[in-house]
């Protein structure tokens, strides 16, 4: 129980640190450009639409070869 305990602390003291240099980090950008063209330093290099279908085959693949590992792992 000390352990689970210990583990949830960790795990709580990590996000509200991340919580924290998010925010830190989101006041510091550029206001966005209100023509929408996206550009400055806040815009991206390059799009990901176009490429959505195959991350999404790549997430599934990644989570069946985790799921299986882990099921492996148990019995």
């Amino acid at each position: 129980m000390k352990k689970n305990l210990k583990h949830i602390t960790a795990s709580f003291i990590l996000f509200v640190f991340s919580a924290l240099l998010n925010l830190v980090n989101a006041q510091q950008l550029p206001p966005p450009d209100p023509t929408g063209r996206g550009v400055g330093p806040g815009a991206p290099a390059t799009p990901i639409d176009m490429y959505q279908i195959a991350l999404f085959a790549v997430a599934v693949i990644l989570i069946g070869f985790f799921y299986k590992k882990l099921k492996l792992n148990k019995a």
